[in-house]
């Protein structure tokens, strides 16, 4: 069927090309919209992380920020993370952060009798923080898991903000494809 100039009714290629384009833009933005909002709401609800962690290195290794107890994995002693250099350090094991000195001296002293000549292995590490755990618990605290709505905000927003500009952008730098010449 053909209109009275002998064209066929419809859209042309550069009009449905363009109309992709838009499409194509629309559902970039869309779904850029979508993760921005999913990534503050999983930042909005996240679980709070449990106050009583310890972690392991050695000497020169970065300090975790979030962790008030760091341990060196080849002796089982405390390490202090600081820029400056201590000029007093003290004998007798000192709070830090959740943990008192008692229950320092409880982590300290497991970590040492694990440690002996060998270095803490993984297997003694995960005795270490089940002690943690457990000083945790005796303190009321209990391992939160994120619920459903954290896992899923956690998961979409990320894959939905990089499609979404991964459309939105290939949308726009591929427009000049749409245009007629």
């Amino acid at each position: 069927m053909t209109d009275k100039a002998g064209r066929r009714p419809g859209l042309t290629g550069s009009e449905r090309g363009c109309l992709t384009g838009v499409a194509v833009l629309a559902l970039g933005i869309l779904l850029t919209l979508v993760g921005a909002a999913s990534l503050i709401i999983h930042h909005d609800i996240r679980t709070p992380a449990y106050p009583y962690e310890v972690a392991f290195g050695e000497e020169g290794d970065e300090c975790a920020d979030d962790v008030d107890l760091f341990l060196d994995r080849t002796t089982g002693e405390q390490m202090k993370c600081s820029a400056l250099p201590l000029f007093e350090e003290s004998t007798t094991p000192q709070p830090s952060g959740d943990f008192t000195a008692r229950e320092v001296t409880r982590i300290l002293d497991l970590a040492d009798s694990l440690a002996g000549k060998d270095g803490l292995d993984r297997a003694d590490q995960q005795v270490v923080r089940d002690l943690v755990l457990t000083i945790g618990r005796e303190n009321g605290e209990v391992v939160k898991q994120p619920g459903r709505l954290e896992r899923v905000t956690g998961a979409i927003g990320p894959e939905c903000l990089v499609l979404g500009l991964v459309c939105f952008f290939g949308a726009v730098f591929t427009s000049g494809m749409w245009a007629d010449p």
